[in-house]
C-alpha cells in the first residue's frame, strides 16, 4: 500500500465508498445499488504525521503507534495501523448508492 504494509482506516466515508462492498450483482430498477462499508473502532494512540506516502514503511517510529498522512491527491487523510489488534470492526454499514457513483 501508500505506507507500506497497514491497515488503512479513512476520516470519511466520502473515500471509504470507492472500497465499498456491492451487495447486489446489478443495479437495482432505478439504477442504484446497495454498499456496505465496516466503521471500525480504532485506537491510534500517538500518532506519527507524514506530508506524503511511502511504501517502505514497516510500523511507524519509536514511540508511534500508527501513521496518518493523505491518501489522495486532494489530501484526504488516513491513519494506517501496523497491529491488527488497533483496529475492531464495530459495525456493518448498509446504504443505498446513487446511480453513477463511482467505485
Amino acid at each position: 500500500g501508500m505506507y507500506g504494509r497497514a491497515t488503512s482506516f479513512a476520516y470519511t466515508s466520502h473515500y471509504s465508498n470507492l472500497f465499498r462492498h456491492d451487495c447486489e450483482p446489478q443495479p437495482l430498477a432505478d439504477g442504484s445499488s446497495v454498499g456496505q462499508l465496516l466503521l471500525a473502532r480504532v485506537c491510534r494512540g500517538r500518532v506519527e504525521k507524514h506530508a506524503a506516502s511511502n511504501k517502505e514503511l514497516k510500523k511507524p517510529g519509536v514511540g508511534y503507534h500508527c501513521i496518518e498522512g493523505p491518501v489522495t491527491t486532494t489530501g484526504t487523510l488516513a491513519v494506517m495501523t501496523y497491529d491488527l489488534n488497533q483496529a475492531y470492526p464495530a459495525y456493518i454499514v448498509s446504504y443505498v448508492v446513487p446511480p453513477g457513483t463511482k467505485h
